[in-house]
């Protein structure tokens, strides 16, 4: 990120990183539309919490300092225009304010563009309010590049090491912690690292991770206990499974609480197709998230709002970069 960002379109382009450019196809003008599309989903979302800052009145609501704790967050770094809180006025509850600056925002000429990786994207929240996202990415096998090679790749141990920007800390540990850890304000011991992974029943699985605004700039911070329910690895095929154990600590927006998140699960499978002559080989990766945040989370309405643009960027990244190796 360079210099000071002022506005919202500042930020757009400040958030197409050279990630941002591989995973999104597309011109220069394409990606800084669906950049800038990301970031208005964001602000619609604020406009929510405004609301509630001008409209609380006696009956404060779970996320009524959204909007201020936002703000705060990320000053100096984002500066919201005062304006984007203005699409709220007339509204009568928060949720139809969060619906007019949608219909501000998307009456523009970026209604309908798509964040997707090259493969697709499906995305969606279900009648439960869990945000489902999956993502396909389809490339060439670089050179050399094997199965085992994508499975290391893919091992969730190594996941502080292929993704940091999102995970911190990922690895396996003593089962014997279970079901209560002594504290949920402290990692785990982790069990020394095992390559190839350990046979099943894998042990229990920690994560430090964080969504990211934009690099660099955390909205939330996550520590949870995984099943890895399964890690297989075949001649031409990986394949990984997870489901949530247990909600540790969520901090969102510096705001931190026990527990925060009550569904999240998902997978990845890679599958490798080999070359026949001068006719190169391909990978194609299909991952999948599933995450609703809980009563417990701070604002929980507002993350289950960003839940579904933040997965749906982070996913198509994380999936194209996997097949891209």
């Amino acid at each position: 990120m360079v210099g000071r960002i002022q506005t919202i379109q500042d930020a757009a382009a400040a958030i197409v990183t050279p990630a941002f450019r591989e995973a999104i196809p597309g011109t220069p003008a394409e990606r800084q539309a669906a950049a800038l599309r990301l970031l208005q989903h964001a602000s619609a979302v604020l406009v929510r919490g405004a609301w509630w800052q001008r409209n609380r009145h006696s009956t404060p609501a779970p996320a009524d300092d959204f909007a201020l704790a936002f703000k705060k967050h990320l000053q100096p770094a984002v500066k919201i225009p005062d304006a984007t809180f203005d699409l709220a006025v007339g509204a009568v509850t928060a949720d139809q304010a969060w619906v007019k600056a949608y219909q501000d925002f998307f009456s523009s000429p970026l209604q309908g563009f798509s964040l997707a990786s090259p493969g697709g994207t499906t995305a969606g929240v279900d009648q439960f309010g869990v945000t489902r996202v999956t993502a396909t990415s389809t490339a060439t096998i670089q050179a050399q590049k094997t199965i085992f090679d994508y499975a290391k790749q893919a091992d969730p141990q190594g996941w502080s090491t292929t993704v940091p920007e999102t995970y911190h800390l990922t690895y396996y540990f003593d089962p014997g912690s279970l079901p209560i850890l002594p504290s949920t304000l402290l990692d785990p011991t982790p069990l020394p690292r095992s390559n190839p992974p350990p046979p099943p029943p894998l042990p229990p699985f920690f994560e430090d991770a964080d969504i990211a605004w934009m690099p660099g700039m955390p909205i939330t911070e996550s520590r949870n206990v995984l099943n890895i329910d399964e890690f297989k690895v075949d001649p031409s095929t990986v394949t990984i499974e997870y489901s949530l154990y247990e909600s540790l600590t969520i901090a969102v927006l510096g705001a931190t609480s026990q527990a925060g998140i009550d569904s999240d699960n998902g997978g990845a499978s890679v599958v490798l197709q080999p070359g026949h002559g001068a006719v190169p080989g391909v990978v194609t990766v299909t991952t999948s998230k599933n995450l609703r945040f809980s009563e417990a989370a701070p604002f929980p309405v507002e993350m289950n709002l960003l839940a579904l643009p933040f997965l749906r960027y982070w996913l198509s990244l994380v999936t194209s970069f996997s097949a891209l190796g």
